[in-house]
């Protein structure tokens, strides 16, 4: 099987030039939405392309919640910057309307998928382990206690002092030395000019919200 990652879209369109078609999944890390260079309308337009996709070959294509993403999905709840609230009603509808189309994690083996990754100081935090990480992430979703560990945001992202980032706000300075052991993560988030690894065979985290800067995806045959 060959799995494609795309980073975080926000708008943009040059996700398109990756290998889709000849890909048996693909992986959207989320944050569809809140851009800082293209019109609402565009963006608007992308995101509703990108769930049209999801629900044409709904095996094929995983669409990760980002933290714009949740912003919207579970308004007023978890705020973040470049919301537009004059867009709130219109996503915030779609995103509801589309709900099933979207989930936190995506796991393959013991490759698991975030927008922000894990880290082990929030896996101990919440109690969260063992091999299947991704069914764990994704039940939470479902309480509103659950959902306040996922969207924690740490103060490194200006949470609370002593908040730890949950998996949609989890900066790579809380993940790059403190990723979960047994896994190797993929996830998005923080904006970086290339695709950037750290780990080894064993457990490793890497980062790929890079289209912002260059036209690169994450691809693995399992």
């Amino acid at each position: 099987m060959n799995v494609l990652a795309i980073g975080d879209i926000h708008g943009r369109t040059n996700w398109q030039e990756a290998p889709i078609a000849t890909a048996d999944k693909v992986i959207f890390m989320g944050d569809y939405v809140d851009s800082k260079e293209f019109s609402d309308e565009q963006t608007d337009d992308v995101l509703r392309q990108i769930v049209a996709l999801k629900e044409a070959e709904p095996d094929k294509f995983v669409l990760l919640l980002g933290n714009h993403d949740v912003a919207y999905l579970h308004y007023p709840e978890y705020r973040c910057s470049g919301f537009r609230f004059y867009m709130q009603k219109k996503w915030t509808a779609f995103y509801r309307e589309h709900q099933s189309a979207f989930q936190v994690a995506y796991q393959r083996d013991n490759y698991l998928f975030t927008h922000a990754g894990v880290s082990r100081l929030w896996a101990r935090k919440h109690g969260i382990g063992g091999e299947n990480v991704a069914d764990a992430l994704n039940d939470l979703q479902a309480t509103a206690s659950g959902r306040e560990a996922l969207f924690e945001c740490g103060a490194i992202r200006g949470g609370n002092p002593g908040a730890t980032g949950g998996i949609v706000w989890a900066d790579q300075r809380e993940t790059a030395g403190q990723y979960i052991p047994g896994f190797h993560q993929i996830v998005g988030h923080t904006p970086l000019p290339e695709i950037r690894s750290y780990g080894d065979q064993e457990s490793s985290i890497t980062y790929i919200d890079v289209l912002g800067k260059t036209v690169d995806f994450w691809e693995r045959t399992f």
